[in-house]
């Protein structure tokens, strides 16, 4: 059972991708969280295999909690799920050390598939932009 974490503002959004995940086979949604600080705290009480993280948080940066993360517990494993897709934002999501870049809308399949990818150490760039 791959373990996961959702870190979305939207309360709609984060219950929407929810019930998309826990209706895939092999997919246990371990933790919700709508803020960097309330993300870390949970991923250090319930270690999921793969963190799906919007973008933007509010009044903070995805950006941030990656880096606080990654140099707290240097094999989390961070997937970004956003409605933005102008190269900036790609580049700070990775040079942040985000594992993994999805645009929202994306195919449930597709998103499991990134999923998986991103959780067995690979990199995944939604097909949508990865031509850039």
């Amino acid at each position: 059972m791959l373990r996961v974490q959702i870190v979305e503002d939207y309360e709609v959004s984060r219950l929407g991708l929810r019930l998309m995940l826990e209706r895939q086979p092999g997919f246990e949604v371990v933790a919700d969280s709508e803020d960097g600080a309330s993300a870390i705290a949970q991923y250090e009480e319930h270690l999921p295999d793969v963190v799906v993280m919007d973008l933007q948080l509010r009044d903070e940066r995805a950006a941030d909690t990656t880096i606080l993360m990654k140099q707290r517990w240097s094999d989390v494993r961070i997937l970004i799920l956003t409605a933005h897709d102008e190269d900036e934002d790609i580049f700070e999501a990775f040079s942040a050390g985000a594992d993994g870049y999805c645009v929202k809308e994306v195919p449930t399949a597709e998103l499991g598939f990134a999923i998986q990818v991103v959780a067995d150490g690979g990199t995944w760039i939604d097909p949508r932009i990865a031509g850039r």
